[in-house]
C-alpha cells in the first residue's frame, strides 16, 4: 500500500509520538510497581517480572530494528502492566494504589484475551496452506518502500511471489501498489523489478499501479483481472497477519480467494500482528 494521506502507513506515521509517549510510560509504571514490589521476591515475582521483561523487550527489539514505533506496541505495552500489577498486588495486599493494581490485571487480561482469540482466527485463515493451483492468478499486496526498494515486509512477499512463479510456469502475479511518497514511481513499478532482478519473466507479471488501500488493491485487480480475461485460481498473497483481512474483503466483494502467507520476521511478529487486530477492530 502506498504513504498518501488516509493510508494505514500514513496513520501509523501521525500516530508514531503519541504511541511512544503511550509505551515509554507503560514501561516506567510497570518497572516502578515491580520496584516497589521488589521487597517479596519470591517464586510469582520472578515470573512477573519475567513476563514484564519480555513483552517490554519486545517493543524494545522492534525500535531497534525500525525506524519508528508501530500501533501494535501500544497493546504490547498494556498488556505488560499486568504482571507489574499482580506482583505489586501479591506483595502488598490492600495497599493504598490496590484500586490501580486491580484496573491495571483486569484491562491487561481483557486485552491479552481478545487479542489471542483474534491471532487464533487470523492464523486459521491459511493454516493450513491449501494447495496453489498451476495456473494460479495471485495477486501480491503491495507494502512500504524506500530509496526504490522494498522495505522487508514487502521483500518477503515478494520472496514468496517469486517461489511460486517459479514452480507454477503458468501461474500470473498481479502486482498491486499505488503511488510512493515521493510519487516518482509507484509499489507495483518497483515489486516488478524486484521479481525481475529474481528471474521472474515479465510476461508472468501483470502491474496495478493505482491502488492505496488494502480494499482499493483488491477491487482494482479483480478489475484488471476480468479486463485482461485472466482464468484460474484466485490467490491473495501477502504477510501472514494481513490475510484474514484481505480474504474477508475478497468474500464482500464476491469472491473466493485462496490465501498465500508470507512470514513476518519474529522481530516484528508480535508488532505487527497487534497492530492488524487494531486495524480489524477499527473496521478498516
Amino acid at each position: 500500500m502506498s504513504h498518501n494521506r488516509g493510508t494505514l502507513e500514513s496513520t501509523e506515521r501521525r500516530l508514531a509520538p503519541i504511541t511512544l509517549a503511550c509505551v515509554i510510560a507503560c514501561a516506567a509504571l510497570g518497572a516502578t510497581l515491580l520496584a516497589l514490589s521488589a521487597n517479596a521476591v519470591s517464586a510469582l515475582w520472578v515470573t512477573c517480572l519475567a513476563l514484564w521483561l519480555a513483552l517490554t523487550g519486545s517493543n524494545v527489539w522492534y525500535l531497534l530494528g525500525h525506524n519508528r514505533p508501530s500501533v501494535g506496541m501500544a497493546p504490547v505495552a498494556a498488556v505488560s502492566l499486568g504482571p507489574a500489577a499482580l506482583a505489586h498486588a501479591v506483595s502488598n495486599p490492600g495497599g493504598a494504589i490496590a484500586v490501580l493494581d486491580a484496573i491495571l490485571m483486569g484491562g491487561a487480561a481483557l486485552i491479552a484475551v481478545t487479542f489471542c482469540a483474534m491471532f487464533a482466527r487470523m492464523r486459521a485463515t491459511y493454516s493450513p496452506a491449501a494447495p496453489v493451483a498451476d495456473d494460479a492468478v495471485v495477486i501480491v499486496l503491495g507494502g512500504a518502500v524506500r530509496d526504490g526498494r522494498p522495505r522487508p515486509t514487502l521483500a518477503r512477499r515478494l520472496n514468496k511471489a517469486a517461489a511460486i512463479a517459479q514452480q507454477h510456469p503458468n501461474a500470473t502475479l498481479v502486482l498491486t501498489g499505488g503511488p510512493t511518497r515521493d510519487g516518482r514511481t509507484t509499489e507495483a513499478d518497483i515489486m516488478a523489478r524486484y521479481l525481475t532482478q529474481q528471474g521472474i519473466r515479465p510476461e508472468q507479471m501483470v502491474l496495478e499501479p493505482t491502488a492505496i488501500n488494502t480494499k482499493q488493491n483488491l477491487l482494482n485487480s479483480l478489475e484488471l483481472i476480468r479486463e485482461q480475461g485472466l482464468s484460474g485460481q484466485l490467490c491473495v498473497l501477502s504477510s501472514d497477519y494481513h490475510l484474514y483481512r484481505a480474504v474477508r474483503l475478497g468474500a464482500r466483494l464476491g469472491v473466493r480467494l485462496v490465501p498465500i502467507a508470507s512470514a513476518t520476521s519474529a522481530q516484528s511478529r508480535l508488532q505487527q500482528w497487534s497492530r492488524e487486530v487494531l486495524t480489524i477492530l477499527a473496521g478498516r
